[in-house]
């Protein structure tokens, strides 16, 4: 196990160090006494005395590391050679634990408690949701502050404060590392932050409270092992957290409308989305494209969008668009070059809001979709091809046979004689009775066309002079085709 000059600073606090720390590699793993004739190695802690190293030193004893070192207030190299072996024992023994921990496949909380004569301050961890995955076991109700508190009662923060904070400081989200953040959303402390990634996807975080304000850069060490530590445990059990993402929960909600989507709207909330917002959804396809490039489609658009949240679903792209964080026009301005760059098209949902059925936006999507030019580059208004979608819908909405019965018959006539009465009458309904459009259309002389005409009327149940008789004939030509 590797440590740096802090954590041993900190360990050997008894001896009342004075510190000159300048690179705190943490690379040292292993103890040595000084000696004139050695060859000093970078991952060696070498313990002396002033008078070994300097002209005018004293007996106090020195450990040094590289450039770094401690003065400590002894001249007992064997006291302090001890307690630093103590120190690799301790931190080693920690170390192991962990390992045996991840290895056998154990959850966050066996991390922590593990963890808390390592590091003594209250801990937790959030998945990409926001909710609580694990906390230190030893800060009961009442003993850190509110946000605690509402971790230990609720399994989440304060959902405010969290809407409040994601919005004045998005960035933290791509932070790397140990990190802090300037504490001005009414939470009495400060602390540690470390963001965790899969795939350079933000899926947890994990925050360390500084109850004291006194988290030493020993314990940020100790607090980094740690870290790298829940590293390899996210990535192995990323497909347990998948059901816990946002990008999961969207895709549920798509596939469907009976999904409780409860986990969705509070995720949105969380990102600064209000219930209300103006949302529409774009099914974006790539016709010319394997849909294996969906994925890094996804990730561009998620990146430079504030606004639109990508997922890859089924064999396309669905963007779920905020447009009361960005409007319709300057957030298609955006988007088109892009689709034209990876050769997708894209096809618009109508307005919805977050309490409507997402899978009944999508399905909109879909089923207009089959009826666009599919030119890449090009966003299609789904609202363009309204009619194909309600006669694909209208169906499905009824048990009933919605076919006007006369057409019904005027079907099984042709059928029964060879005759093409029920195109005849298609044409003339859709050329609106025009004699002249429909003899046209048919290629029939007007002679012609007014004796089938006449017949028709003959075998035809229905009054063609009603106006709801006409439309209901000509819905009934679509459902026939559907």
């Amino acid at each position: 196990m590797k440590l740096n000059m802090s954590v041993f600073y900190d360990w050997l606090k008894d001896f009342h160090p004075t510190a000159e720390i300048r690179s705190d590699a943490i690379e040292i793993d292993t103890v040595r006494l000084f000696s004139n004739n050695m060859t000093p190695k970078s991952n060696c802690l070498y313990i002396g005395k002033l008078k070994d190293l300097f002209v005018n030193g004293s007996d106090k004893v020195i450990c040094t590391h590289n450039n770094d070192i401690l003065i400590l207030d002894t001249d007992d190299e064997e006291d302090v050679l001890n307690s630093v072996l103590n120190a690799f024992e301790f931190y080693s023994k920690w170390d192991n634990a962990l390992l045996e921990l991840l290895s056998s496949n154990s959850m966050l909380q066996d991390f922590l408690d593990a963890s808390e004569t390592v590091l003594k301050r209250p801990i937790f961890i959030l998945d990409a949701g926001q909710r609580l995955l694990a906390m230190s076991q030893n800060y009961p109700l009442g003993s850190v502050d509110a946000q605690w508190d509402e971790l230990i009662m609720d399994g989440s923060s304060n959902m405010e404060m969290i809407v409040k904070l994601n919005r004045t400081q998005p960035e933290r989200f791509l932070r790397k590392g140990i990190y802090t953040l300037d504490d001005s959303f009414g939470t009495p402390h400060g602390g540690q932050h470390y963001n965790f990634f899969v795939n350079e996807k933000w899926v947890g975080k994990l925050v360390m409270i500084d109850l004291d304000q006194k988290i030493t850069k020993g314990e940020t060490c100790l607090l980094t092992i740690l870290c790298q530590q829940f590293d390899k445990w996210f990535h192995a059990h990323i497909q347990e957290l998948d059901a816990l993402q946002q990008d999961r929960l969207l895709c549920a909600a798509l596939a469907n409308a009976e999904n409780d989507n409860s986990e969705l709207v509070r995720s949105l909330n969380i990102h600064g989305w209000s219930d209300t917002d103006k949302l529409i959804l774009i099914q974006v396809n790539a016709p010319y494209q394997p849909f294996n490039i969906n994925t890094h489609f996804c990730r561009t658009i998620n990146h430079q969008f504030s606004n639109i949240f990508a997922v890859s679903f089924r064999y396309s792209v669905c963007l779920l668009c905020n447009l009361s964080l960005m409007n319709k026009e300057k957030t298609f301005q955006e988007l088109l070059p892009l689709l034209q760059a990876g050769k997708y098209y894209g096809v618009i949902s109508q307005e919805f809001t977050m309490t409507d059925s997402f899978q009944k936006n999508y399905l909109y999507t879909e089923i207009t979709g089959e009826y666009c030019e599919k030119k890449a580059g090009k966003l299609y208004n789904g609202e363009d091809y309204i009619m194909k979608y309600i006669f694909h819908e209208m169906p499905k909405q009824t048990n009933a046979d919605l076919c006007h019965p006369a057409l019904r018959k005027l079907l099984e006539y042709d059928k029964k004689h060879h005759s093409d009465f029920v195109q005849t009458l298609q044409v003339y309904l859709t050329c609106e009775r025009s004699n002249v459009e429909t003899a046209k259309a048919l290629n029939l002389h007007r002679n012609s066309l007014s004796y089938r005409l006449a017949k028709l009327q003959e075998l035809l149940e229905a009054d063609l002079d009603d106006a709801d008789t006409r439309l209901h004939l000509l819905l009934s030509f679509q459902f026939i085709e559907q």
